[in-house]
């Protein structure tokens, strides 16, 4: 067991390594969302992506779970116009470091992509053709 956590880890972290990241996107606090083009697989008219966010230092809710980033892999239904995240791993520091910690939910939700937000920004940059 020690085994397959070290593995996974190893993973990880060489994982953000070659990550190119790029700027999708900020919010009004100053929360930066960034995604991993290498990453982008279509399968039909979904698209699975990895994003990542680094939190303001404002951001009271980041505080109150000890979070100062967040990686997860987003599904995105570029018809329908929905997304589910199906892994999601907050970190103690900004850029995926710190302890991780798994925030993944067994069974995920579709939830509608809002108009003008920064997922609707995601979806049109990996949905293109």
């Amino acid at each position: 067991m020690k085994t397959l956590l070290l593995i996974l880890s190893l993973l990880l972290i060489t994982t953000n390594a070659y990550a190119k990241w790029i700027f999708y996107g900020e919010n009004v606090d100053g929360t930066v969302y960034l995604y991993d083009k290498s990453t982008v697989k279509r399968n039909g008219d979904k698209v699975r992506v990895w994003a990542y966010l680094n939190y303001s230092p404002d951001n009271k809710d980041a505080k109150s779970f000890n979070t100062k980033s967040t990686r997860a892999l987003e599904e995105i239904d570029c018809v329908n116009e929905t997304r589910k995240t199906l892994s999601l791993y907050s970190f103690t520091e900004q850029d995926l470091k710190g302890d991780m910690r798994e925030l993944t939910n067994p069974n995920p939700i579709m939830d509608y992509i809002v108009p003008n937000s920064t997922l609707a920004t995601l979806m049109q940059l990996v949905c293109k053709k």
